[in-house]
């Protein structure tokens, strides 16, 4: 796997590798090399991947991404990280409620920013707050 994200890299696609990644085990992967592709050409859905699943942290692909300047493509990326992680909190069973309790509050420090143009789904939002309701 290490030559094919390698190959991948070296042909400029790196945007299939975001694509790619979480559809592979794991296991497969060199995390370093994934997670050092990931920070420096943005794919954040590679970076959830391999931290969630490999690492089972679930916070540190989000920060990882904080200190991104606040141009119109940061604030672009930093909504797509916010609804990856409204729908990952949905979809996803493998949350205790400490770790549903950490995003929510990450995420909520997030849309409360004052530099910040973000805002998240509603229906999501509230999917969310049911789900850490019950538990």
């Amino acid at each position: 796997m290490k030559d094919m994200v390698r190959h991948y890299d070296d042909q400029g696609m790196t945007e299939l590798l975001d694509d790619l990644i979480p559809h592979l085990d794991v296991m497969t992967l060199d995390l370093h090399q994934v997670v050092c592709l990931s920070r420096q050409h943005r794919l954040c859905d590679a970076l959830i991947f391999v931290f969630n699943k490999g690492m089972s942290d679930y916070i540190t692909p989000i920060e990882a991404f904080e200190d991104l300047e606040q141009d119109e493509q940061a604030i672009e990326f930093h909504q797509r990280m916010i609804d990856i992680l409204l729908q990952v909190m949905l979809e996803s069973t493998d949350f205790s409620p400490s770790q549903i309790g950490s995003l929510f509050t990450f995420l909520a420090r997030q849309l409360a920013k004052a530099e910040d143009n973000l805002f998240a789904n509603r229906q999501l939002f509230h999917q969310v707050c049911a789900i850490a309701a019950a538990d």
